[in-house]
């Protein structure tokens, strides 16, 4: 029997009050906008009938939230990974970005030069997500099947590196947008970014 194709499709949660206000939100959460909502909702359409027989959702509100209005349409259900939780900024969570490199200088100066294993003060490194996140995306990657995962711009870059064997040096600084999707090929481990804001909400 031909063996099926299956897609490991990244999303990251809707956009929230705090993302429109550009803090850093990290373990902290707002609620989603408006907006993210419709993003939710445009993400769960462009999901729809791709195969998906499971959604895997972050802990955080902002992510399950999300996972929720796209359950709505893809009718499968939503399992929380604690693991999969958005990097801890520590003392920088609830600060305004463009506040960041004045207010953490030290901090913000050792990430231009080591992003990988700097963090905030009391926060997390993206090393140190990569060693919780590791063990969970090994085990679903295992799973020969279609699925979603509901993640942070953070901690998917982490996801994306281990199911397409990126170096994480090389996936640190990809950007995700709310209304953009990463799908993984099981078999080939290549990567292809879908842009969701063209379709009609």
């Amino acid at each position: 029997m031909e063996h099926a194709h299956h897609s490991i499709f990244i999303l990251r949660h809707g956009q929230t009050e705090w993302n429109l206000q550009d803090m850093l939100q990290g373990w902290m959460n707002s609620p989603l906008t408006e907006k993210g909502k419709q993003q939710a909702r445009n993400n769960g359409k462009f999901l729809q009938n791709r195969g998906i027989t499971h959604i895997f959702a972050s802990p955080l509100s902002r992510a399950v939230q999300t996972a929720e209005i796209i359950q709505k349409t893809l009718q499968v259900p939503i399992t929380i990974i604690p693991e999969f939780k958005e990097l801890n900024f520590g003392d920088a969570e609830g600060t305004q970005v463009s506040k960041v490199p004045v207010k953490f200088a030290a901090t913000f100066e050792q990430r231009k030069h080591d992003k990988l294993n700097t963090s905030y003060p009391n926060g997390e490194s993206y090393r140190d997500i990569h060693e919780r996140a590791l063990k969970p995306m090994k085990k679903l990657l295992a799973l020969n099947a279609t699925f979603a995962i509901v993640g942070h711009e953070g901690m998917n870059r982490i996801l994306r590196a281990i199911a397409t064997d990126k170096p994480l040096k090389e996936t640190i600084n990809d950007r995700q947008r709310h209304d953009q999707i990463v799908e993984i090929d099981a078999k080939t481990r290549r990567e292809r970014m879908h842009d969701i804001n063209e379709i009609d909400g």
